[in-house]
């Protein structure tokens, strides 16, 4: 898999995270490291 993320898979990210879902969690049912997805939502936060 290519270290790129589509952006379908960070637009599900972001709407989980709207969700109230954290970010462990949703990295789980992502199949996604945590970190990562932390990152995609710090980045997208303001």
């Amino acid at each position: 898999m290519s270290r790129v993320c589509s952006t379908e898979v960070i637009g599900t990210a972001l709407v989980r995270k709207a969700a109230g879902l954290g970010y462990r969690r949703i990295a789980t049912a992502l199949g996604r490291s945590p970190s990562t997805v932390r990152r995609w939502l710090r980045r997208t936060h303001g």
